[in-house]
């Protein structure tokens, strides 16, 4: 029974967010999106590109802590690129404990680190965001004031209530544990609980980090849209909201949230274009970075060269680039189906009319498409290491950049592919695992003579 409880609540969850996503999406127009994207400033993505970068900042920070607490000494490129990378993937992924998680172990494991410490390290982690997630809804909650009162439609003395005991259990909480020191056990796992000193740095490191990441968003809103603080508490509910929901990046909850919670405060089109850009700028750019780091550790690395500590380092970061290429693969897939499905633009369409036949528009257009469901299916076998989807992927998205061309200067699309074909043969080295279907003998068949 529990084995078919998950999986239908899982169907039902996601049929629930379809039907929310279609009736959210019934005010939207594409060609209002597109111009709302344009219209963005370009200080608006470099304001973004800023808070991204403290946030970012604020999670290796945090990262810091857990090790100086669990008593972890690692080299700092060791660590920038432990945290860094663990932070893009499971911001970009989501399922933190098969993501974020993941990318600490493999690397500290590298570098010589105990299993149990790392999985201290991950614990303190979680339960530090966790708290600090609790922390940061209440003190929204506490600042924003009338405005979610309103929002959420309930009295202000209610709105009071539930923010005063909100932070009146968390304090408690804190209180109880730090004084008797007792342990925090999740599993098998157990770490004795900070003092009170280190509980306050990790809950200014995580409140830097959600502000940093809320204040991304706030720009990108038409001016006067909303308040900053009444943006905060919608942004950390749906925040909330989509890690318990354990769909990956928080897709659809998050945004449902933030689209509900803007109703009526300004267009859709707009709200649309702002989660666009966000989700472009603080998921996609560091998944990006990260993969062109990992890369360019591979290309520098050479066996037998470089001290210990940078082999070690080296080997952590050769054993992350096929997980991150996977993703990068899936990604760069899914945006060739979403363009597929979305028209062209009408100078661009008519740029390419003028040199190719319309027949061999609308082909590239399809096989393009294709080639989004093929590197689909390919980044499974690049996460296990298999040469032939190496191969795949790389005869794939060279022949596709002309398919991008193609089908309507789809400049976005074309950049993206060669930034997989360099990351692709960047790492190269990564992928050893044989094929069947490259790997098997081929033989002519004899005929035997019959006397």
């Amino acid at each position: 029974m529990r084995r078919i409880a998950g999986p239908a609540a899982a169907l039902i969850a996601c049929a629930l967010l379809l039907a929310l996503l279609h009736g959210l999406s019934r005010g939207l127009d594409y060609r209002g999106v597109i111009e709302a994207l344009r219209e963005t400033p370009r200080a608006w993505i470099w304001l973004l590109i800023l808070f991204t970068a403290m946030s970012y900042a604020a999670l290796v920070t945090r990262d810091q802590f857990a090790l100086n607490y669990v008593g972890v000494k690692v080299a700092t490129p060791t660590m920038l690129l432990a945290s860094f990378c663990g932070s893009a993937l499971g911001n970009a992924v989501g399922l933190r404990a098969l993501t974020g998680d993941t990318v600490r172990d493999r690397v500290y494991g590298a570098v010589g680190v105990k299993p149990e410490h790392t999985a201290r390290v991950m614990l303190f982690i979680n339960v530090a965001f966790a708290i600090g997630l609790g922390a940061f809804i209440a003190g929204s909650l506490m600042l924003a004031g009338g405005a979610v009162a309103r929002l959420l439609e309930i009295s202000v003395a209610a709105l009071r209530t539930i923010r005063a005991v909100a932070l009146l259990a968390i304090i408690a909480v804190l209180l109880r544990r730090v004084r008797r020191r007792a342990p925090l056990a999740i599993g098998r796992v157990s770490i004795e609980m900070p003092s009170l000193a280190i509980t306050l740095r990790q809950l200014i490191a995580g409140t830097v980090d959600l502000a940093a990441a809320a204040a991304a968003l706030w720009f990108l809103l038409p001016h006067g849209t909303i308040g900053f603080f009444a943006l905060t508490a919608i942004f950390s509910a749906a925040i909330a909201l989509g890690v318990v929901s354990r769909i990956p990046a928080g897709l659809g909850v998050f945004d449902i949230i933030v689209f509900v919670g803007l109703r009526g405060m300004t267009s859709s089109n707009r709200v649309a274009a702002a989660l666009l850009i966000y989700r472009g700028v603080y998921f996609l750019l560091p998944l990006m970075l990260a993969a062109a780091s990992l890369a360019w550790f591979e290309l520098r690395s050479a066996p037998g060269r470089g001290s210990v500590a940078e082999r070690r380092v080296s080997l952590g970061a050769a054993l992350l680039a096929p997980v991150f290429l996977s993703a990068i693969t899936f990604v760069v897939g899914a945006m060739l189906i979403v363009s597929g499905a979305t028209p062209a633009l009408d100078w661009r369409l008519a740029a390419v009319q003028s040199v190719l036949p319309l027949w061999a528009v609308e082909i590239s257009h399809l096989l393009a498409t294709l080639a989004g469901v093929f590197l689909l299916y390919v980044a499974r076998g690049l996460y296990h290491r298999i040469d032939g989807a190496w191969w795949l992927a790389l005869i794939i998205a060279v022949v596709n950049v002309g398919f991008c061309l193609a089908k309507g200067l789809a400049f976005a699309e074309t950049a993206a592919m060669i930034f997989l074909v360099c990351l692709l043969l960047a790492t190269r080295r990564q992928f050893t695992r044989p094929a069947a279907f490259l790997h098997q003998p081929f033989r002519l068949g004899s005929s035997r003579s019959r006397s």
